[in-house]
């Protein structure tokens, strides 16, 4: 089996990475159970019970959508690894998926998910729900798999142009 790049390693690392970001909580909220809706806004309300819920990555469709991602990303490397000299589409591919992988994140961030906001009982409130760092997760991981792939691009790049006898230079 021939070597992997630097490159290929860490983007492989990082797709797993970013696939097992699932399994880390990605959203909290506070929900209160209370007496009753009051007519009047004004008249306040009695809080029964305060608790937390959070939603890990693999309770939204988001978060399988960026596992299966990533994961779709790592085959491709494998499929890929034995390719010498590394071809460029290759971390194309891997740079188009990654921006597709943070696009996926950023709306799915934006969605009201009816795990949090809807609880079934029309005397539970829900304060607005903050996403935990296993959300970004994700998104730091593709923004390392771009990174090591630039760091490839830039790899043949000063390869190719780099002077073939440096006595002509002098």
């Amino acid at each position: 089996m021939k070597r992997l790049t630097v490159a290929g390693a860490a983007a492989m690392l990082f797709c797993l990475l970013g696939a097992a970001s699932i399994l880390l909580p990605w959203v909290s909220a506070l929900v209160i159970t209370v007496e009753r809706q009051p007519a009047d806004p004004s008249e306040g309300v009695k809080a029964q019970e305060i608790h937390g819920r959070t939603l890990y990555g693999f309770e939204m469709w988001h978060g399988y959508a960026v596992a299966a991602g990533f994961l779709g990303l790592l085959f491709f490397l494998v499929a890929v690894g034995p390719i010498k000299p590394v071809p460029w589409w290759r971390s194309a591919v891997l740079i188009l998926g990654s921006a597709a992988i943070i696009a996926v994140s950023l709306i799915g961030q934006h969605y009201r998910y009816a795990a949090v906001y809807d609880q079934g009982h029309p005397n539970v409130m829900v304060s607005d729900p903050t996403w935990a760092m296993g959300s970004y997760a994700p998104i730091g991981a593709a923004v390392l798999i771009m990174l090591s792939e630039a760091f490839e691009i830039r790899g043949k790049l000063s390869d190719r142009y780099r002077p073939k006898d440096s006595s002509r230079l002098e």
